[in-house]
């Protein structure tokens, strides 16, 4: 996924921005929505370079 999101990342002029937590920002809040959502689902799929190397 890493190396995957390197390349497309260097395509872009991309700007990484610090938002604390629970600070009411509606695009924290969505991907917070989103990952909750996709941790509470039963399809998840196993990381199987992650679980090669630990």
């Amino acid at each position: 996924m890493w190396r995957r999101f390197h390349a497309i990342y260097k395509q872009h002029q991309v700007r990484f921005v610090w938002v604390k937590g629970h600070a009411d920002n509606p695009y924290n809040n969505r991907c917070d929505e989103l990952a909750t959502s996709a941790a509470d689902g039963g399809n998840l799929l196993v990381d199987e370079e992650f679980e090669a190397n630990n």
